[in-house]
């Protein structure tokens, strides 16, 4: 089981300047086969932020990859996405729209938002490569 950060994970600064429509892209490829529990840190969302899509275009190397979508608070939130070996356009089974980031504490900003690997099926060499847009807006 490992964690991968985006690099907007890590150092990106929480996109939160001006009320109103904010877009959040990140590009991920794997660098090792990817096993059930790995987690991947995607974006981090401001507090406050409301939630209004996840799209993401990717494939796998193997038959199936299978993400749990969620965050710090619930690992299945927004349900599953799976990538497979043809490049393909997706998002989350359960999409949370409208869902409010709210802090459950005053001193956290952000919340991040994770894919869980749920089902790893003849996954081997660099795992994944996708390409994810995470809309929001702030009121």
């Amino acid at each position: 089981m490992a964690t991968i950060n985006s690099t907007q994970a890590l150092y990106g600064p929480v996109k939160a300047g001006h009320i109103g429509s904010q877009c959040l892209n990140v590009t991920m490829v794997g660098t090792a086969a990817s096993s059930v529990g790995d987690v991947l840190n995607v974006a981090k969302l401001p507090r406050n932020a409301v939630l209004e899509s996840i799209e993401v275009v990717g494939a796998c190397l193997g038959t199936l990859l299978t993400f749990s979508v969620g965050d710090a608070g619930s690992a299945t939130r927004h349900g599953t996405l799976s990538l497979t070996a043809t490049s393909t356009y997706k998002t989350p089974t359960l999409m949370q729209v409208g869902f409010e980031y709210t802090s459950i504490s005053d001193d956290a900003n952000d919340w991040l938002l994770k894919f869980t690997v749920a089902t790893a099926t003849s996954i081997s060499s660099t795992g994944y490569s996708f390409n994810a847009q995470i809309k929001y807006h702030l009121d």
